[in-house]
């Protein structure tokens, strides 16, 4: 025990040494310096363009995908068009490998909505593993990481698997990106993950057919499975 806090002290020690020299800089106005294991500065995260879909059912989100599927509620975080500097910050946390900026936006969405939601479990959207090895992480597993923290409900990594190495979504067009999802996700947790509420985690919710196409994929072998979409921020289409 007094091993592991004399090197917590000294691990303690160096990080406020570098600190010191080489402060960690906001990633939003990239000029504040920020507290260690924080990724933004108080300015820039008191300006993140907040929602607060958690308390509108009928939110924009909910109105996109609901008349192509029966999910319960879709809650995000941030509105992607308000703040130019969130592109920037969105483009790091998939490309970037900037996982702080995931479990740390995850972690204050979970403080948002922790009193809000009623969810079982925790899924995130998958990558495949192809993908996976090149990029090293899930965004969508560490946002969803981050939520956990916040609200103690339970992340099941392993509820779906993605079968089908697709091309990214962000340049297709609505049919395009349907087509491209189509029946790219396995539910391998059927059992366990049915007559749950369960929230799928993503990154950003644009036509939904990412999250609509994991849904489905849960229903066809979990079928009492109530699911509600969770993301971080929400574009226009």
């Amino acid at each position: 025990m007094l091993n592991t806090d004399i090197k917590q002290a000294v691990l303690d020690y160096s990080n406020g040494l570098l600190d010191l020299f080489f402060p960690p800089i906001c990633v939003g106005c990239e000029e504040n310096w920020v507290l260690r294991k924080h990724t933004f500065c108080l300015t820039c995260e008191s300006e993140l363009p907040r929602l607060i879909y958690h308390k509108n059912k009928t939110n924009e989100g909910y109105q996109r995908v609901s008349s192509i599927v029966d999910v319960e509620s879709v809650v995000s975080f941030l509105s992607y068009e308000k703040q130019e500097s969130l592109k920037g910050i969105i483009y790091a946390m998939k490309y970037g490998g900037r996982t702080d900026i995931c479990y740390e936006l995850g972690y204050m969405f979970g403080q948002q909505i922790a009193n809000h939601v009623a969810l079982d479990a925790l899924i995130p959207v998958p990558l495949h593993h192809k993908k996976l090895k090149k990029r090293g992480y899930n965004q969508a597993e560490i946002i969803a990481q981050g939520i956990q923290k916040a609200t103690n409900i339970p992340l099941v990594k392993d509820g779906l698997v993605r079968v089908k190495n697709t091309a990214a979504q962000a340049r297709k067009s609505k049919n395009d990106r349907h087509k491209n999802v189509s029946n790219a996700f396995l539910n391998i947790s059927p059992r366990q993950l049915d007559r749950m509420h369960i929230g799928i985690v993503d990154d950003v919710l644009t036509t939904g057919n990412t999250m609509i196409a994991c849904a489905n994929s849960i229903w066809e072998k979990s079928p009492n499975c109530k699911i509600s979409f969770i993301t971080v921020a929400i574009a226009n289409r």
